[in-house]
């Protein structure tokens, strides 16, 4: 339990990202993982609402940033998006493998060389919100800062937003293109 102390800002259950910059006091929470390491108090604001709970993918969320603190990895932040495009693609029985998705990012776009060059991670479809999923998420992030839940969306790390934003902007694109 590498995050006892740290804080965290996570969307909320229900909430949806295009709501983020319109209301956001109706879409974020925070949370602080207790000293212990084995709790979390969740606010908004200043004040504590147990009425809002963070994202049903906090198990995934808090397992990933653990590794990266406990790898003492530079990486802060975690995307979690459900990319129309990229949802779409896991439809298609033939983009359902990790080297099939990777050859089509490469191939459409030469950015994706250059930007994504450990290519992304796939998980076949696992219930989301589980620790099964969060469990399988960490060995994908053992070796790629991407990685695509089949029918699900796409997670990104980065030492920033934009960092994570724009691996899943380049994933968006090779989709759009293919």
């Amino acid at each position: 339990y590498h995050l006892k102390g740290n804080t965290f800002i996570l969307t909320g259950t229900g909430t949806r990202m295009r709501d983020l910059a319109r209301k956001p006091e109706e879409s974020i929470c925070f949370i602080r993982i207790s000293e212990t390491g084995i709790g979390y108090q969740q606010y908004c604001g200043s004040r504590v609402d147990p009425k809002r709970k963070p994202t049903s993918e906090l198990p995934t969320h808090l397992a990933v940033h653990d590794m990266f603190v406990a790898q003492n990895r530079e990486l802060k932040v975690l995307l979690h998006t459900h990319a129309t495009e990229i949802i779409a693609l896991t439809q298609i029985p033939e983009f359902r493998s990790k080297e099939t998705i990777n050859r089509m990012v490469w191939g459409m776009h030469p950015e994706n060389v250059l930007f994504i060059p450990d290519g992304v991670g796939f998980l076949p479809f696992t219930l989301p919100g589980t620790e099964k999923i969060a469990q399988l998420t960490l060995k994908e992030f053992e070796k790629h800062q991407t990685v695509i839940w089949e029918k699900h969306g796409v997670l990104s790390t980065g030492k920033n937003i934009v960092e994570a934003f724009d691996a899943i902007d380049l994933l968006v694109k090779a989709s759009k293109i293919w």
